[in-house]
């Protein structure tokens, strides 16, 4: 009885090899960037504050979608405007933006 395998062909060969050499890259990659993130300097509040952009005016763009009235926009215009930093709603084509299924995140830095 004969328990030997045939071997890959040429093809899957290098794309064997292409998928190990490129699992040893990312690998080696995520080793050095935990190293170089573990050596980083941390940093308090006021400088922290010095490295993040000035929260002054807002750019907010409303996705034209058939089921949101102007009302709507104005409304998610309005909303958009009042996030200092940035800011995502996420609506429910099929209810409408007054609605449970309504979500937003926001998020501030203080």
């Amino acid at each position: 009885m004969d328990c030997r395998t045939e071997s890959a062909g040429p093809r899957e060969g290098g794309a064997l090899r292409s998928a190990r050499a490129f699992g040893i890259s990312l690998g080696i990659a995520l080793c050095l960037g935990a190293a170089v993130a573990a050596s980083a300097e941390p940093v308090d509040g006021k400088a922290a504050r010095k490295l993040v952009f000035k929260p002054k005016g807002a750019e907010v763009t409303v996705i034209d979608l058939p089921f949101l009235s102007e009302a709507d926009r104005k409304g998610l215009v309005f909303a958009g405007e009042q996030q200092p930093y940035y800011g995502a709603i996420a609506v429910a084509p099929s209810e409408g933006l007054i609605s449970e299924a309504t979500l937003a995140a926001a998020n501030y830095h203080d």
